[in-house]
């Protein structure tokens, strides 16, 4: 993934799901689509090192559902707008999403809704304009693929280590 394009001077906090204190020293930016394989590995091998960092004061995180339009990520856009915005229910969401992704991956698109509605207890959000926003943003600052993940000046993907993750929260 080409992830050097990314404009990280027109990253913002803005259409976000805000994690920790939001007037800390570091923030992360994580934009994420829930059907995305390499979305879910990011998430669950770096949400230790983040959850840490947070809980510390340290680090907020910004996660931005990113709705993607090829196949199979379009699933994911569904998912999207069922994450609520209240930051520790969409970050418990979020967590069950991706624990369960085996599970809804492969249904119709139809079947989506009902799913989550009834196996997870999820319930359609007024969530439209942010998501299209974050669709906006995300071509204004060339964010092209899932997962891109900014602190800083730093741009990186998936691939990172936990242990190089930790180094530059610290």
């Amino acid at each position: 993934m080409d992830i050097s394009k990314i404009d990280v001077t027109k990253v913002n906090s803005a259409n976000s799901i805000v994690i920790g204190n939001p007037n800390t020293t570091k923030t992360v930016v994580e934009y994420l689509n829930l059907r995305c394989p390499w979305s879910k590995l990011w998430f669950q091998k770096n949400d230790s090192v983040l959850a840490t960092a947070v809980s510390s004061g340290k680090v907020n995180r910004h996660i931005k559902l990113l709705n993607k339009f090829k196949e199979p990520l379009k699933k994911g856009n569904i998912v999207h707008q069922y994450i609520p915005s209240d930051p520790l229910m969409a970050y418990l969401l979020i967590k069950s999403v991706f624990d369960n992704q085996e599970q809804w991956k492969s249904l119709d698109d139809a079947e989506i809704p009902y799913y989550l509605e009834s196996e997870l207890h999820l319930h359609h959000q007024q969530n439209a304009k942010m998501l299209a926003n974050i669709v906006t943003e995300a071509e204004e600052t060339h964010v092209q693929f899932v997962p891109s993940i900014v602190v800083g000046h730093h741009v990186f993907d998936e691939s990172i280590s936990p242990e190089n993750l930790s180094k530059l929260l610290n």
